[in-house]
């Protein structure tokens, strides 16, 4: 909240700025070719640093939603194994650990889309704690002792991937001071043009209507892609969703 005060407070002094200079640039009539002259450059400068900037960002966070869904499909090919290495055991062994499977995509799809700050002790990591705790002790019968070490080291990826995906999630792992600095660099690439006010060429007026559209776009898809788990480009859900129709699909 006090950034967005903050953010909003800068962005009112921006356009106040913008309007007292206007004012005082046509005061002084005889000055306009040379301070045009200057708004142009002002105006170039503030589009290179707004697009460099719209670029680091858009790259930070495309990463950051590349990796949150790489590691949903880690967790998902692990609880895949998991569900198929349980068909290989005893009625009461499989059930248990079908039903600690479940419990972890339930608590996934359900209470961590998207995770909350509890999120590192609960849902799916209590599910996490149980099946190892389990998978340590269950199989006393020699012939399952490699198929216990085999399925430990699943949940070792398992549990890495989910402190992954839970670390990236959580607010606080993208800096909000990037888009507080692009909200300012969008205001003023957008009032920079109107210093001088708006001029009467058609192509004029069109570029300002261009520029505002695209600020405008830009600035939403920043947005969306903040959202990993909604939105346009959030993080899919189908690898857990998958991995319930193997659960149905195994179901004795």
């Amino acid at each position: 909240m006090i950034t967005i005060l903050l953010t909003a407070c800068a962005v009112a002094v921006l356009v106040a700025a913008a309007v007292l200079m206007r004012r005082r640039i046509r005061a002084r009539g005889g000055e306009h070719g040379r301070a045009e002259a200057a708004a142009d450059y002002v105006a170039m400068f503030m589009v290179t640093m707004y697009t460099v900037l719209l670029a680091f960002i858009v790259v930070v966070l495309w990463q950051r939603l590349g990796d949150i869904n790489a590691d949903v499909r880690t967790e998902a090919q692990d609880l895949t194994q998991l569900v198929w290495a349980g068909q290989r055991l005893p009625a009461a062994d499989r059930d248990a650990l079908r039903s600690a499977v479940t419990d972890y995509t339930t608590a996934v799809l359900d209470r961590e889309w998207p995770p909350a700050d509890l999120a590192a002790t609960g849902g799916s990591e209590f599910a996490i704690t149980g099946l190892r705790g389990y998978l340590a002790t269950a199989f006393s019968l020699d012939e399952q002792t490699t198929l216990r070490d085999q399925e430990l080291s699943v949940l070792d990826d398992l549990s890495a991937a989910r402190a992954d995906r839970v670390g990236k999630s959580l607010a606080g792992s993208y800096p909000g001071i990037l888009t507080v600095a692009l909200v300012l660099l969008s205001a003023a690439t957008v009032l920079t043009p109107f210093l001088l006010g708006p001029r009467a060429e058609p192509l004029s007026v069109l570029g300002i209507v261009v520029t505002i559209v695209v600020v405008g776009a830009a600035l939403a898809l920043v947005i969306d892609l903040q959202s990993e788990f909604d939105g346009a480009f959030a993080v899919s859900r189908v690898p857990f969703q998958t991995v319930q129709q193997q659960l149905a699909a195994t179901a004795s």
